[in-house]
């Protein structure tokens, strides 16, 4: 393969121009043709970015400090990772994510970051796949690969006086630091959290120690109020310059179209590479075409479109 050789020999940045041309004429050429509707270009160039998003980027080696069931919440597990000096540095905001890699399994699975320090990280993942049912089986001094402070997350400087938190399910993890950035900077937190029952809730008691105001919605009224978190709004009335939501889609687009004022969201789709390269994940917003694991996940309100 006398041009492989040959392409050994040009440059580093030359080989990426001639392998991204590559990657373009072959994509353009497969564009022609269709399979059920779908490009072939476009499968191409999606099955090559997550090919790089795997393989092109240096995972950062982590080991499990302890796994545990969350309270008594079925199905629903907490990790504590611990790592070399400072490899969770890369984590600056609350709403940004790791990927996991998981035995067996080709493609990663992003599990927002709910608090962490310089060394050790803590998340809750909801076992719905087989790739979560192989984690939650995961055990204290195994090592594991995860890519780090991957995404934008949530800005709280945004918040002058007193914020909001909007929050359904396990979307209360990745405001959960949040939260606790916004007390420290001496601002007012409501934070009122949706569940279908009350054997669902997670971090009640936790957001009320850090010293927020609390209230909470169940679909059966087990525990709060009886009905959705738009419901358990209203009867709060909390005063607020600035909200943040986070939780299933329905939730967030009622929160958002009901809530005056300035807000932000953090939206979820199904990952490719999990850090912008494959753009499996794009939406449509008001700015354009974003890339979920990139350009967010938390979006402004006023950039969706639900």
């Amino acid at each position: 393969m006398d041009w492989f050789n040959t392409l050994l020999l040009v440059p580093s940045a030359l080989q990426t121009i001639v392998v991204l041309s590559l990657i373009c004429t072959i994509g353009l050429a497969l564009g022609r043709v269709r399979v059920a509707g779908i490009s072939l270009g476009v499968a191409f160039v999606f099955f090559i970015g997550i090919l790089a998003g795997h393989v092109g980027l240096k995972a950062d080696p982590a080991m499990l400090d302890y796994a545990e069931t969350f309270g008594l919440v079925l199905f629903v597990y907490m990790l504590g990772l611990h790592v070399g000096p400072n490899l969770f540095s890369s984590l600056k905001h609350a709403g940004q994510f790791v990927n996991v890699a998981v035995d067996g399994f080709f493609l990663r699975r992003p599990l927002a970051a709910q608090e962490w320090d310089p060394e050790s990280l803590a998340v809750i993942y909801k076992v719905v796949g087989q790739g979560t049912e192989v984690m939650s089986g995961m055990q204290p001094g195994q090592g594991l690969e995860l890519l780090c402070g991957l995404g934008n997350g949530f800005d709280a400087g945004a918040c002058r006086h007193s914020a909001l938190i909007a929050c359904g399910g396990l979307g209360a993890s990745p405001v959960f630091s949040l939260a606790k950035e916004l007390i420290d900077a001496g601002k007012k937190v409501c934070v009122v959290m949706g569940f279908n029952t009350a054997a669902d809730a997670v971090l009640v008691d936790e957001f009320k120690a850090m010293g927020a105001e609390v209230h909470v919605a169940t679909l059966d009224g087990s525990l709060g109020v009886k009905g959705f978190v738009t419901d358990a709004i209203k009867a709060a009335q909390p005063q607020f310059d600035y909200f943040y939501t986070c939780g299933p889609a329905p939730m967030m687009k009622a929160v958002c179209t009901s809530l005056e004022g300035p807000g932000e969201a953090s939206l979820e789709e199904r990952m490719g590479c999990g850090c912008g390269i494959c753009y499996g994940c794009t939406c449509h917003t008001n700015s354009g075409a974003k890339r979920v694991c990139a350009d967010g996940p938390v979006f402004k309100k006023e950039d969706i479109i639900w």
